[in-house]
């Protein structure tokens, strides 16, 4: 029995990080600038210092919003230990990180590694084929 009580404990914490990451996920897209929405013209006038610091705030807003959903995650109450007390309880202390990361850079990768690419071709890093 208590091996049915931790899957369901592991169940719930990865529900809470997955749909949590994702929830993340989407404010963050909504806060910050989308550079998949521009024209080249338009990448190519941002400054450099300008891409650093869209690149700064999205990793910056990404890792606070992580702490604090681990923050908030770890606080839910399982209320499954309020009726069952099972030697297993200790799932609560999981860290989900790689749910978490998993929904948090599937959802805002495409805008970060537009960002990334932008910034990489201005250094001569990569070639970006779009821009000139």
């Amino acid at each position: 029995m208590d091996f049915i009580f931790k899957l369901i404990d592991i169940s719930l914490i990865g529900l809470y990080f997955f749909f949590g990451g994702v929830l993340v996920s989407h404010i963050i897209n909504r806060i910050t600038i989308t550079y998949g929405e521009m024209d080249i013209e338009e990448i190519n006038k941002i400054p450099m210092k300008t891409i650093i610091y869209h690149l700064c705030k999205e990793i910056i807003l990404i890792t606070l919003f992580t702490y604090s959903l681990k923050f908030i995650i770890k606080n839910i109450p399982i209320y499954i230990h309020k009726y069952v007390k099972y030697k297993g309880s200790d799932t609560l202390n999981m860290n989900g990180a790689i749910l978490l990361s998993f929904a948090i850079i599937s959802y805002v990768n495409q805008d970060l590694d537009n960002k990334l690419d932008v910034f990489l071709s201005r250094l001569g890093i990569i070639k970006n084929k779009d821009t000139t």
